[in-house]
């Protein structure tokens, strides 16, 4: 199986999509076209958003406490086939909130746990 690169997400706090790969795209399409309830389709499929919910929630914390550090949170979500590993990181920003960015790195798993 030839090498793909992995979906790329950037967001905003406000949780607008600053940022999104070719691989990014064709995964949340196809999340979509398999969803088995006919949910409003967003921009971001419902695993991704609840992802990006819990890292702002972190990301607000670290930055009310001037924690520069960054911090990840991952989860498989497993309603799709193949399920797709979700990794969001928070990327503090010394100038506030505002600046901040979550980053999700998206792909397909391959190989079983």
């Amino acid at each position: 199986m030839p090498y793909r690169s992995p979906g790329v997400l950037v967001v905003a706090t406000s949780l607008r999509v600053l940022y999104m790969n070719q691989a990014a795209r064709d995964l949340i399409e196809r999340i979509h076209q398999t969803q088995e309830v006919d949910w409003p389709k967003g921009p971001l499929p419902d695993d991704v958003a609840t992802l990006c919910h819990k890292l702002l929630a972190i990301l607000r914390d670290h930055c009310q406490s001037r924690n520069s550090e960054r911090f990840q949170l991952s989860r498989v979500s497993g309603t799709r086939n193949p399920p797709l590993l979700l990794c969001g990181i928070g990327i503090t920003d010394q100038n506030g909130l505002e600046k901040s960015r979550i980053c999700i790195f998206m792909d397909q798993v391959t190989t079983p746990f």
